[in-house]
Protein backbone atom coordinates (compact mmCIF):
# COMPACT_ATOMS: atom_id res chain seq x y z
CA UNK A 1 0.00 0.00 0.00
CA UNK A 2 1.78 3.46 -0.93
CA UNK A 3 1.91 5.94 1.67
CA UNK A 4 -0.97 8.64 2.46
CA UNK A 5 1.41 11.30 3.04
CA UNK A 6 4.38 11.51 0.90
CA UNK A 7 7.84 13.41 2.16
CA UNK A 8 11.67 14.42 1.11
CA UNK A 9 13.48 12.16 3.25
CA UNK A 10 15.71 14.21 6.25
CA UNK A 11 18.22 11.91 6.98
CA UNK A 12 19.00 14.42 9.56
CA UNK A 13 16.12 14.02 11.15
CA UNK A 14 14.40 10.14 10.37
CA UNK A 15 11.59 10.83 13.60
CA UNK A 16 9.89 13.68 11.32
CA UNK A 17 9.37 11.23 8.33
CA UNK A 18 8.46 8.33 10.44
CA UNK A 19 4.09 8.15 10.22
CA UNK A 20 2.35 6.61 13.51
CA UNK A 21 -1.36 5.31 12.81
CA UNK A 22 -3.06 5.95 16.23
CA UNK A 23 -5.72 4.03 18.03
CA UNK A 24 -8.90 4.87 18.12
CA UNK A 25 -8.34 4.69 22.47
CA UNK A 26 -5.04 6.93 21.77
CA UNK A 27 -4.79 10.61 23.68
CA UNK A 28 -5.17 12.42 20.65
CA UNK A 29 -8.11 14.67 18.89
CA UNK A 30 -7.70 16.54 15.58
CA UNK A 31 -9.74 19.45 14.77
CA UNK A 32 -9.42 20.67 11.51
CA UNK A 33 -11.30 24.36 10.97
CA UNK A 34 -12.74 23.25 14.48
CA UNK A 35 -13.88 20.06 13.92
CA UNK A 36 -13.15 16.62 14.65
CA UNK A 37 -11.43 14.59 12.48
CA UNK A 38 -10.24 10.83 12.16
CA UNK A 39 -6.42 10.76 12.05
CA UNK A 40 -4.95 7.95 9.92
CA UNK A 41 -1.66 9.29 9.83
CA UNK A 42 0.37 10.93 12.03
CA UNK A 43 4.16 12.26 11.69
CA UNK A 44 5.99 15.15 13.05
CA UNK A 45 5.46 16.58 9.57
CA UNK A 46 1.93 15.92 8.87
CA UNK A 47 -0.85 14.55 8.78
CA UNK A 48 -3.73 12.73 7.01
CA UNK A 49 -7.45 12.28 8.13
CA UNK A 50 -10.67 10.59 6.89
CA UNK A 51 -13.10 13.94 5.37
CA UNK A 52 -15.51 13.42 2.61
CA UNK A 53 -16.50 16.81 2.21
CA UNK A 54 -14.68 19.40 -0.01
CA UNK A 55 -11.11 21.27 0.89
CA UNK A 56 -11.86 24.46 -0.78
CA UNK A 57 -8.77 26.55 0.88
CA UNK A 58 -5.27 25.40 0.56
CA UNK A 59 -4.62 25.63 3.84
CA UNK A 60 -6.69 24.95 7.09
CA UNK A 61 -6.81 26.05 10.95
CA UNK A 62 -5.80 22.93 12.88
CA UNK A 63 -5.54 21.78 16.58
CA UNK A 64 -3.63 18.66 17.99
CA UNK A 65 -4.97 18.06 21.55
CA UNK A 66 -2.53 15.69 22.79
CA UNK A 67 -2.69 13.67 26.21
CA UNK A 68 0.71 12.45 26.58
CA UNK A 69 1.77 12.63 30.53
CA UNK A 70 -0.20 15.88 30.73
CA UNK A 71 -2.45 18.41 28.24
CA UNK A 72 -1.35 19.98 25.13
CA UNK A 73 -2.77 21.97 22.33
CA UNK A 74 -0.89 22.27 19.05
CA UNK A 75 -2.43 24.69 16.73
CA UNK A 76 -0.73 25.88 13.43
CA UNK A 77 -2.02 25.68 10.17
CA UNK A 78 -2.14 22.65 7.83
CA UNK A 79 -0.86 23.05 4.32
CA UNK A 80 -3.40 20.50 1.85
CA UNK A 81 -1.21 18.40 -0.53
CA UNK A 82 -3.10 15.98 -1.30
CA UNK A 83 -7.04 15.09 -1.02
CA UNK A 84 -8.37 11.93 -2.93
CA UNK A 85 -11.80 9.96 -2.45
CA UNK A 86 -11.97 10.38 1.31
CA UNK A 87 -8.35 11.00 2.38
CA UNK A 88 -6.88 14.25 3.20
CA UNK A 89 -3.24 15.14 3.78
CA UNK A 90 -1.66 17.99 4.74
CA UNK A 91 1.79 19.21 6.36
CA UNK A 92 2.01 21.35 9.33
CA UNK A 93 3.14 25.04 8.46
CA UNK A 94 4.98 27.50 11.15
CA UNK A 95 4.95 25.35 14.02
CA UNK A 96 7.33 26.34 16.91
CA UNK A 97 9.74 24.63 18.34
CA UNK A 98 7.81 23.32 21.68
CA UNK A 99 4.84 22.08 19.60
CA UNK A 100 7.55 20.44 16.97
CA UNK A 101 8.70 18.87 21.08
CA UNK A 102 5.28 17.81 21.16
CA UNK A 103 4.62 15.77 18.19
CA UNK A 104 8.60 14.08 18.77
CA UNK A 105 7.54 12.84 22.23
CA UNK A 106 4.18 11.88 20.38
CA UNK A 107 5.80 9.81 17.88
CA UNK A 108 7.94 7.84 19.68
CA UNK A 109 5.76 7.31 22.69
CA UNK A 110 3.47 5.82 19.98
CA UNK A 111 6.07 4.26 18.04
CA UNK A 112 7.34 2.96 21.09
CA UNK A 113 3.77 0.78 21.91
CA UNK A 114 3.89 -0.35 18.37
CA UNK A 115 7.18 -2.03 18.75
CA UNK A 116 5.98 -3.56 22.26
CA UNK A 117 3.14 -4.72 20.29
CA UNK A 118 4.67 -6.00 17.59
CA UNK A 119 7.42 -7.94 20.02
CA UNK A 120 4.48 -9.28 22.25
CA UNK A 121 3.12 -10.75 18.99
CA UNK A 122 6.45 -12.22 17.78
CA UNK A 123 6.64 -14.23 21.22
CA UNK A 124 3.18 -15.28 21.13
CA UNK A 125 3.30 -17.28 18.19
Amino acid sequence: MKPVIEFEEDANHPRQNYRVKPMPNDPIKLLVAGREMEIIDLSVKGVAFRYAGETKQSSYPIELLISVGRRYQVACELRIVRHQDDIVSGVFEALSARDETVLNKLVMALQRRDIREATKRKDDN
